[in-house]
């Protein structure tokens, strides 16, 4: 795979590298990639050309920046012709401290792995290293990562301040449990599973929890 992915604070830096004789690497200029690619490559070199002329990536360097966003809501299949670590398989909780009303509540994150371990994953934007490996967020999961941790930060403010950033934490999370919470209740523990190429959702029922698989991707791209 000619591409490599760094993760980075704002999203994956996309380079191209090429191999010697001798087995080393070495970035190439954007400018030169398209002649240097293999056919099989071109459809990816392409595509970030088009990410470009939509103002969705940018040069950066020897490389191309992909913003977050842009870059969690490509297809699956485009993200690994770019090299961009797979999906972890992880569960993340959350559960409040305190009523979600007042000014010093807080929503505890709890990340577990595939394991039913509770870990402390290095986060860098979208993606989290766990061991020697990065993988990444859904976007999805990724959101609502984002808003929980705007919530916190807002603590001892008064709750005025707070409410939309609150909102946003309600948009995401009712994407996921298909209701709101409502600002004057507490939040009980919620736990949502990202296994393989999908999120499932889990969802409380009449006959107990059901798991709701949902793609990790909200926009595909031609």
């Amino acid at each position: 795979m000619p591409f490599i992915c760094t993760p980075m604070i704002e999203g994956g830096f996309i380079q191209f590298q090429k191999r010697s004789l001798f087995g080393k690497g070495s970035a190439l200029p954007f400018q030169s990639w398209e002649t240097s690619l293999s056919e099989k490559d071109l459809s990816a070199f392409r595509l970030l050309r088009d990410l470009i002329a939509e103002a969705e990536a940018f040069q950066k360097d020897d490389g191309i920046l992909i913003p977050t966003e842009s870059l969690l809501l490509l297809p699956d299949v485009h993200l690994q012709r770019l090299g961009v670590p797979p999906l972890a398989g992880l569960s993340v909780e959350l559960s409040m401290r305190g009523r979600v009303d007042s000014s010093d509540s807080l929503l505890r994150i709890e990340w577990q792995d595939s394991g039913s371990r509770t870990i402390n994953p290095d986060f860098k934007g979208p993606f989290l290293k766990v061991g020697r490996e990065w993988h990444r967020l859904s976007f999805r999961l990724y959101e609502l990562k984002e808003a929980a941790l705007h919530f916190n930060q807002t603590t001892g403010k008064p709750f005025r301040e707070r409410l939309p950033i609150w909102e946003k934490v309600q948009s995401v999370l009712s994407e996921h449990l298909g209701q709101q919470i409502r600002a004057d209740n507490y939040l009980r523990a919620v736990r949502i599973y990202q296994a393989g190429a999908l999120t499932l959702d889990i969802k409380e029922t009449l006959d107990g929890p059901d798991f709701f698989p949902c793609s990790s991707t909200e926009r595909t791209r031609s």
